[in-house]
């Protein structure tokens, strides 16, 4: 039976298991203190914004990314702390 670390890295794994989705992780990644809006991200990525919001809610329900509203917009950062299971796993 999965314990919940093995279930938290079954969710990051399916959050990462598109290239779509890794492709925005990398996007966030560059700059992961600055956030990134939504406007931003459907243009860096060229994604549409409903294709663009299905990844993004995909990798927030896996724990990668932190949605925040600021005054009228929305903005996406990586949430560092969700991949430290990861990392001890794999002993890094």
């Amino acid at each position: 039976m999965p314990d919940l670390q093995s279930n938290h890295l079954a969710r990051i794994a399916f959050a990462l298991g598109h290239p779509r989705r890794v492709a925005l992780f990398t996007l966030l990644q560059k700059k992961p203190l600055a956030g990134h809006s939504l406007a931003r991200l459907e243009l860096q990525s060229g994604l549409s914004q409903g294709t663009l919001v299905h990844h993004l809610r995909k990798m927030e329900e896996a724990s990668l990314i932190r949605r925040q509203q600021k005054a009228a917009r929305t903005e996406y950062r990586l949430d560092g702390s969700a991949l430290a299971p990861l990392y001890a796993m794999i002993g890094a």
